[in-house]
């Protein structure tokens, strides 16, 4: 008996002993991969410069991918977003988080609402210096929005306003996502909690080596999105998604009063009467179906010349397949062309709330919102009521609206203003004597530019075009084609040579950037100067996006001969020494690079700058990224104090170097000319 007893004892203390060797080795190896970047989940923001006192940081885009596996995170949108630590005077700063919606989808990073939030929080407190931080991340749930924010809390916001509700259901940790994390708000929690251990993400590189097929895309997301199937409206999903969205909600509003932090909580709004639910027929038997299709057909048929009878067909049809989205849909367009909008309101509400692929809200996701604002005293934005008003009586649609969820740039522009006023309101203390301006200069400051407005054409045009939203919305679809044509024909060469070569992929840059670099080459120099200042606003504190375009939209100015540099634009050339001490850290930044830049500035600013750049053009770099610049400078410069020998030297050189000779013979020609006169 004591042998047996002491055998059990041996064999609990050697597995004891071997399971906390075991626990020890996987302590350790965690350790050791949470240590290497490719493994550890990304941190929310991260410092890329210090430069004396000052430290530039942004947020960082590579954080969506603690919510995503196996898809393109570029394509996932998240935007970064630089800032200066520590900020200097008083200061007020905005957290704005949610999905695609807040992330700005479709449209380009200084036409979102969140960018346009911060013009008019400055213009309504001129005193502060004003932050807006958009975290807003492609495709997420209210349970990923209540984690963004809990990290979003280091940045020490005053005020956080969340835009969220669409993704309930497909969206990632939705009830009905393929990365659902479970039904339970606990088993959503463990499933993020394992996702961001080091030895998770090794396993993850690993399988995404060995696998066949590649990451998804970005264009594939809608298509993975649907694949998790339909989700009618009795589905126990749905009230799951609705549960998860309120607790996700008191979660959060319950942190942020934690941290004496005001939430902001706002309803969500979509696009009611313009856009079609999905195409699912109805399930019913026998001779039913094809009697429902008959009816549906006929009704299509007469809607514009006949919306009477048309009217009739489609009544006809919800009798025979009652609370069906397709039906009623339709049964409210015909309403609509006769004039009943308010009845035809009613009806695309319930077509939406029917809707087999629930992309959009429905009208319960709104309720629940408005429940936990009201049971945690918090402020609420009723999106969805400020975008009906604006909108026909028979609903929201493609005015405020460029697909099913996502806001237009007017829509984008209400979504701000909605947002600036409620901040107003509940940040009363604060000295607040300035005015929100009209929505025309809030475009003109942020370059609300021509190309950018047709490529938001485009590609609504070629998400509408496709599967699973292609079933009608033909119409829209057309006119989408129309207003690209339209716009195209009327885009100047430089814009068109802009747009081809961002779109091949070549570029590296943005569309703004890429258009402003060929309007240039073509020397349409005011139009150029507008892309370069709006590429300011898209890429600050880059290389290329800030620092350059800064420099080409002064240059463009003055080669347009029209006016001198006002002070504004000046002052903007000043602050280019001390960013570049910030950026010059980043990997693109050589000696050389930095110089020639300095010497750019100087010489814009009528302080010569020859010397700086005869020095910078040594490099191999400075001659072949900027041997246009330079040339036309030190041609300009160097004749003026004797020395038009040395710009012929550094014209044969340099043009020889990056094999131009033609552009060089004909410098050598304004050369001797300069000679004889």
């Amino acid at each position: 008996m004591k042998r047996l007893l002491s055998t059990n004892l041996s064999r609990v203390a050697s597995l004891s002993i071997a399971l906390f060797f075991g626990v020890v080795v996987v302590a350790i190896t965690e350790i050791i991969f949470l240590k290497i970047d490719l493994f550890a989940p990304p941190a929310f923001s991260k410092k890329l410069a210090v430069y004396e006192n000052l430290t530039l940081k942004t947020i960082n885009p590579e954080y969506a991918r603690r919510f995503f596996s196996g898809v393109d995170v570029a394509g996932m949108r998240m935007a970064p977003h630089p800032f200066i630590e520590p900020s200097t005077g008083k200061k007020l700063r905005v957290v704005i988080a949610g999905g695609s919606s807040v992330q700005g989808f479709p449209h380009p990073r200084r036409l979102t609402a969140s960018a346009y939030s911060r013009s008019m929080l400055s213009d309504i407190f001129p005193e502060y210096s004003v932050e807006v931080f958009n975290v807003g991340i492609t495709a997420i749930s209210s349970f990923a929005v209540n984690q963004v924010v809990e990290d979003a809390l280091s940045l020490n916001p005053q005020i956080v306003v969340v835009y969220a509700g669409h993704n309930e259901i497909y969206g990632v940790y939705g009830s009905a996502s393929l990365s659902s994390g479970g039904n339970s708000q606990f088993s959503k929690s463990i499933h993020y909690d394992l996702m961001q251990l080091g030895l998770t993400g090794f396993l993850r590189f690993v399988i995404e080596k060995l696998r066949s097929s590649p990451s998804l895309d970005s264009r594939a997301l809608m298509n993975v999105m649907s694949d998790a199937g339909l989700v009618s409206p009795g589905d126990i999903r749905r009230k799951e998604a609705l549960g998860n969205l309120r607790e996700n909600m008191l979660e959060l509003a319950t942190k942020c009063k934690q941290k004496g932090i005001v939430l902001i909580v706002c309803t969500v709004a979509s696009n009611e009467r313009g856009f079609a639910p999905a195409l699912v027929e109805p399930e019913i038997l026998g001779d039913r179906i094809n009697l429902w299709r008959n009816e549906i057909d006929l009704g299509i048929k007469a809607l514009y010349h006949s919306p009477g009878i048309s009217k009739a067909h489609f009544a006809s049809a919800i009798g025979i397949a009652g609370e069906h989205a397709w039906s009623l849909f339709h049964y409210g367009r015909a309403l609509e062309v006769l004039g009943e909008t308010d009845s035809a309101h009613s009806y695309y509400l319930r077509a939406r709330d029917a809707d087999p692929y629930p992309w959009r809200a429905n009208s319960e996701v709104n309720k629940i919102l408005k429940e936990v604002s009201t049971e945690m005293e918090l402020t609420l934005v009723d999106v969805e009521k400020i975008f009906r008003e604006k909108s026909p009586s028979s609903g929201i649609g493609w005015e405020l609206m460029d697909d099913h969820l996502h806001p237009s740039n007017l829509g984008q522009l209400l979504l701000a203003r909605s947002w600036s006023r409620a901040i107003k309101s509940d940040l009363g203390s604060l000295n607040s004597y300035g005015k929100i301006r009209l929505d025309e200069e809030y475009q003109r400051r942020h370059g609300y530019l021509a190309l950018e407005k047709m490529a938001v054409y485009t590609e609504m045009y070629s998400l509408l075009s496709e599967p699973p939203m292609d079933r009608g919305n033909e119409e829209h679809v057309r006119i989408l084609q129309q207003k690209a044509d339209s716009l195209w024909v009327r885009l100047t060469k430089g814009e068109r040579q802009g747009f081809h070569f961002w779109k091949s992929g070549s570029s590296g840059r943005s569309l703004a950037l890429s258009a402003a670099d060929q309007l240039f080459a073509n020397q349409e120099w005011e139009l150029a100067s507008r892309y370069y200042m709006a590429s300011q606003l898209e890429e600050p504190y880059t290389p290329w996006g800030d620092i350059w375009a800064s420099l080409r939209a002064a240059r463009c100015i003055l080669l347009d001969g029209g006016r001198s540099l006002n002070s504004f634009e000046r002052r903007q050339l000043e602050l280019i020494p001390s960013k570049i001490n910030l950026i010059a850290q980043t990997d693109f930044f050589s000696p050389s690079i930095k110089l020639f830049f300095l010497g750019y500035c100087k010489y814009l600013l009528g302080k010569s700058g020859v010397k700086e750049i005869e020095i910078a053009v040594q490099s191999d770099d400075v001659r072949r990224l900027f041997f246009y610049d330079v040339l036309s400078i030190l041609c300009e410069e160097l004749p003026r104090i004797g020395r038009t020998s040395d710009a012929e030297r550094y014209v044969r050189e340099i043009t020889t170097f990056v094999d131009q000779i033609s552009y060089g013979d004909h410098l050598l020609e304004i050369l001797a000319e300069k000679i004889i006169n």
